[in-house]
């Protein structure tokens, strides 16, 4: 391993918040940040587990999007993990030394062919993650009576 854990966040540009995350921003980030290497991926991001490719495996791929800004305690950055379908931001919360505390999906974008679920998420300057979950179903219409709405907190 010839890089550190701050080479890691490096790859990620602090945040200014509030900050809202949904499928729409998820190209921007693709473009302005530039790739992370796929030995910190394993590193830090898949804790030290090389991803490893079969048959039936789908490869995904993991972009950088920002770090929270004024963490003393703690590093936290969200990323995309992208697959067939599937697009997830993850709130990837390590210790100074690099060690995973928590890893949680805030945001999404899901379709199993048939229905399309959306998750939006928005940090505030508090920290507090207020995310909304929705779904439309074969008619393609969105029920937002079905909607979900969740309120997180990151402390230190």
């Amino acid at each position: 391993m010839n890089f550190s854990f701050e080479d890691f966040l490096s790859y990620f540009p602090e945040a200014e918040l509030p900050v809202n995350i949904s499928s729409e921003f998820m190209n921007i980030f693709g473009k302005i940040n530039t790739p992370v290497p796929e030995d910190m991926i394993n590193e830090f991001i898949l804790n030290g587990k090389p991803r490893i490719y079969g048959p039936q495996e789908i490869e995904n791929e993991y972009i950088a999007c920002f770090l929270l800004p004024d963490t003393r305690e703690f590093k936290a950055i969200v990323y995309i993990n992208i697959s067939l379908l599937n697009y997830e931001y993850f709130l990837h919360t390590f210790d100074n030394a690099g060690r995973t505390i928590s890893c949680i999906a805030i945001a999404s974008l899901n379709s199993d062919g048939k229905q399309i679920t959306e998750k939006t998420a928005m940090i505030d300057d508090k920290y507090q993650i207020w995310t909304m979950e929705g779904s439309s179903g074969n008619d393609h219409e969105f029920d937002p009576s079905e909607s979900l709405f969740v309120k997180l907190y990151i402390t230190g």
